[in-house]
């Protein structure tokens, strides 16, 4: 597992956890929708029928988006596998002829 979402599932499971007698937050919705802006996807876990995402890692427009919705997962993961296919430098080498 890598370091970056070892210390996003930490903060996750410790952001949980009460905090002697303040009120119980209100436990997050698993109903995020896809932002337009998302090119790229990651996968950051599934517990209980919610699967969370992060669109655009490592950008400005980063966004985790969590879902319990089957379409909705479904195409977060379509989206994950496009972007893993990508390869970089996929151009002509400089100073070839087109």
């Amino acid at each position: 597992m890598r370091p970056a979402t070892r210390m996003l599932l930490a903060f996750a499971i410790l952001s949980a956890l009460p905090l002697g007698a303040q009120a119980p937050a209100p436990a997050k919705s698993c109903t995020d929708t896809i932002p337009k802006t998302c090119a790229k996807v990651n996968f950051l876990g599934e517990d209980h029928n919610c699967a969370c995402f992060v669109c655009n890692p490592g950008t400005k427009e980063r966004k985790v988006v969590c879902t319990n919705d089957d379409a909705t997962k479904k195409a977060l993961y379509k989206m994950r596998d496009d972007s893993a296919g990508e390869k970089p430098g996929a151009e002509a080498p400089k100073g070839a002829s087109r």
